[in-house]
């Protein structure tokens, strides 16, 4: 993917090998993670006030970054598509543990998650996002790892990124 910045006339570029997983294979897949960093910014306070009006808000703010530096004081937000294989009149019993490593070591490790399916029109293809907070990291090179579990065909699919905490 190539981009050019309109107003200054800056090009970047990054290349990444897109994984399409094989569902016909009638087995647990997961799709590649998109990953984003959220932010927060506080509201503004008054001049002279002690506190900011209730009227204003904190303003949240999502940006993806191709190059998947974020700050240490944001969070760490993905999405990814998991592929099951549901026998006829069975619903999905899937659950999902998120980990964040670094040098091969966990250093967050979720509890399992079961995957909502409520109100999913396709069962087949379940959406999973979340965010970790980054703030409890020290700067350096992380790899998170998101593993989903079937409980019904007792079978498991992995997907991993790496990202970087300036």
């Amino acid at each position: 993917m190539g981009v050019r910045d309109e107003k200054n006339g800056m090009i970047g570029s990054t290349q990444q090998w897109i994984e399409i997983p094989d569902i016909s294979a009638h087995k647990l897949v997961l799709s590649s993670l998109i990953v984003s960093e959220r932010t927060v910014t506080p509201p503004a306070a008054s001049p002279g006030a002690a506190s900011p009006r209730n009227d204003q808000q904190s303003q949240e703010h999502v940006t993806v970054r191709v190059d998947h530096r974020f700050q240490r004081n944001s969070f760490l937000r993905f999405l990814l598509f998991i592929y099951t294989q549901l026998q006829t009149g069975v619903s999905p019993d899937v659950a999902v543990q998120v980990q964040i490593l670094r040098s091969d070591q966990p250093v967050i490790t979720t509890s399992l998650r079961k995957v909502s399916t409520e109100g999913m029109p396709d069962l087949k293809r379940l959406p999973y996002a979340a965010d970790v907070s980054l703030e409890q990291l020290p700067p350096g090179r992380y790899v998170l790892l998101v593993t989903a579990i079937d409980r019904q065909s007792k079978t498991t699919a992995s997907q991993s990124t790496r990202f970087e905490i300036e």
